[in-house]
């Protein structure tokens, strides 16, 4: 009995993932310059939006400082996407 439980919660997961927007989400520890456009870029080139947050505010406004940002990865179609839980400036 639990063991089919467990089969039908993993089948509605599939099924969910399956038709969702696509989203996966990983936290991450990322080191990343912070440009312009509300964006974060990591030294290999990727760009990451950032989530509208308490902790992300406070990061767009670090323009063409290097930080250190906790958080989670948020990737939907393509678009990479990061929830800040907190960062600290990079000397």
């Amino acid at each position: 009995m639990k063991r089919a439980f467990v089969l039908v919660m993993l089948a509605v997961l599939l099924v969910g993932f399956s038709f969702g927007a696509g989203l996966a989400s990983e936290p991450v520890v990322i080191q990343v310059q912070v440009t312009e456009d509300n964006q974060v870029m990591d030294e290999a080139g990727n760009v990451f939006d950032i989530l509208d947050t308490e902790a992300g505010n406070e990061v767009v406004e670090l323009v063409g400082q290097k930080v250190e940002i906790q958080g989670t990865l948020v990737e939907d179609q393509g678009n990479k996407v990061i929830a800040v839980e907190s960062f600290r400036i990079i000397e």
